[in-house]
């Protein structure tokens, strides 16, 4: 019992108006005060009022979470923006637009997520402090919403009304769904048992267990209770996702036409941040800043009613962006040795680090033993380094960034997309044979499909006058020069990838044979021949 004790101008109807649950209960609380007059009241009397009939007072719900379009709206005030922190009362109507979302908390640590394309008013939020009862009804009108119900003490009540049928609970976690016609309520159940009860029916309800959804039609309003679709297979998915877009995919649910998937900042999804409903279990998802996420994705089936629910922790991991290889080019041959390996600098980049291995060997993840095969190393200051890439084969690369916190450690990016080039062995220079006649004959020894480059300069450093021939055969040949001027010779082989080799030595190929004058041309006699050194 209470005390409640008498003002003047206090009826028993007025009393009974302000404090009961149901003012019509009125003769309940005459009969136990033996009040015969209910218009007439003694001021200073006492009236004993049980607690079971107090209506309470109201407990305003507290907004969590809001992401995208929130309002709020009432008989009272007009139509406003949700925001976090908003205190909001009995009687308020919420709706969250397309991509949007919101979560509410209320006086007892329920919560309640409202999706997408939703409505739901507020229709009850009440608590009695004398027996710490509480009665919350949602009235939910179009779309979803996902509760967490905190155990209630006895005699409280927790339900969500549909135009078809309520949903019903002391403590579990449920959604109910309501299409966008009206004509079908869902309610699935994640843990705990719902009471499902149609409107307007004379048909008994049903109990949903965990596991378990109703559905009741506007044609038929009897709930149809059966098993959710099983939880999607989320095992193969990353733990830590460096790249975006991030290409989401998870095996097909037998049963499922739809798949809701939602990526929360926390583990009872009270923050989503991102949600969608796809047709396929593939989603691409792009645009989300580092942390760590809980992705939640249910099967939906023919009628919408949600699937049992599966669970993933995942980190999203960026930055710093990674740089971008330069050179070699992609799969560019090069001579093996010595190879400088150059990318593009990163701003606000410390030092990188390097991984490079030959071969097809995998690579390891942030954390991950590093295999025998990988090679690293860390440069700071630009990003260059030149390994040693002597043996001949594939060489892959790749490079992460580095950066400075603010407490001086240093934070690593992930690895940029791995480059790769191939390393063959230098050709050897050729060995010239030369024949020198009316014809300057060059010969020499070379492998099929190799490419020579001869060269030709009367300067033997090969700085100036530089003739080039390239031939695919191992031999050269031209018409003999006056000799007035020297004449040197060098090749060398250029293998079927395109490496070169070495030059040859360079090699004279004759000198001045007779006397010359001074424009380079060859003296002749007065018999038409030439003018040798020591002639009279």
């Amino acid at each position: 019992m209470v005390i409640h004790r008498v003002q003047v101008g206090d009826t028993l109807i007025g009393v009974s108006e302000r404090l009961l649950e149901n003012p019509s209960q009125w003769p309940v609380v005459a009969k136990l005060n033996t009040v015969a007059d209910p218009r007439r009241l003694q001021p200073g009397q006492h009236l004993r009022i049980p607690v079971s009939l107090l209506k309470g007072q109201v407990r305003p719900v507290t907004v969590l979470y809001v992401r995208g379009q929130v309002g709020r709206a009432s008989s009272e005030l007009p139509a406003r923006p949700v925001g976090i922190g908003d205190q909001l009362s009995e009687g308020e109507v919420i709706s969250v637009g397309p991509d949007s979302y919101a979560s509410l908390r209320l006086h007892d640590g329920s919560q309640v997520h409202v999706q997408a394309g939703t409505v739901v008013r507020l229709d009850r939020l009440r608590k009695v402090a004398e027996s710490g009862r509480s009665t919350t009804s949602l009235g939910l009108q179009r779309g979803r919403v996902d509760t967490q119900v905190a155990p209630q003490q006895g005699g409280s009540r927790f339900d969500v009304r549909t135009p078809l049928a309520v949903a019903g609970v002391r403590g579990t976690r449920f959604g109910v769904t309501v299409d966008d016609s009206g004509a079908l309520a869902l309610s699935d159940v994640v843990e705990g048992r719902v009471a499902v009860q149609a409107l307007n029916a004379k048909a008994p309800g049903a109990q949903v267990s965990a596991g378990q959804g109703a559905v009741v039609r506007r044609a038929k309003p009897v709930p149809v209770v059966r098993s959710l679709l099983p939880a999607a297979d989320v095992s193969a998915l990353p733990a830590l996702q460096q790249r975006l877009p991030w290409p989401l995919t998870w095996p097909t649910v037998a049963g499922a036409q739809t798949y809701r998937a939602q990526l929360a900042e926390d583990e009872s999804l009270t923050r989503v941040i991102w949600s969608q409903v796809v047709a396929s279990p593939s989603i691409l998802v792009n645009g989300l800043p580092d942390g760590e996420y809980v992705l939640s994705i249910r099967a939906l089936d023919a009628d919408g009613l949600a699937g049992r629910e599966a669970i993933h922790r995942v980190r999203v991991k960026t930055q710093p962006v990674p740089p971008l290889a330069q050179a070699p080019g992609p799969e560019e041959v090069v001579a093996a040795g010595p190879m400088p390996l150059v990318c593009t600098d990163v701003p606000g980049a410390v030092a990188y680090r390097w991984q490079i291995q030959r071969g097809e060997g995998a690579w390891s993840d942030h954390g991950e033993p590093v295999p025998s095969a990988v090679q690293e190393h860390t440069t700071p200051g630009h990003c260059t380094w030149t390994v040693d890439a002597a043996e001949p084969g594939v060489y892959r690369w790749r490079v992460a960034t580095q950066v400075r916190r603010p407490d001086g450690s240093r934070d690593e990016g992930p690895f940029g997309d791995e480059a790769r080039f191939v390393a063959v062995t230098r050709p050897e220079p050729p060995m010239p044979m030369v024949e020198v006649g009316d014809q300057v004959r060059v010969h020499w020894q070379g492998a099929p499909g190799t490419r020579f480059d001869v060269q030709v300069s009367p300067d033997p450093a090969f700085e100036r006058d530089v003739q080039t021939q390239s031939v695919t055969s191992p031999e050269v040949q031209w018409p003999m020069s006056s000799g007035c001027r020297p004449s040197y010779l060098r090749l060398r082989a250029v293998s079927p990838e395109g490496v070169a080799s070495a030059f040859s030595p360079a090699r004279l190929l004759h000198g001045e044979a007779g006397v010359c004058s001074s424009d380079g041309q060859p003296v002749m006699t007065g018999h038409g021949t030439r003018l040798q050194h020591g002639s009279p």
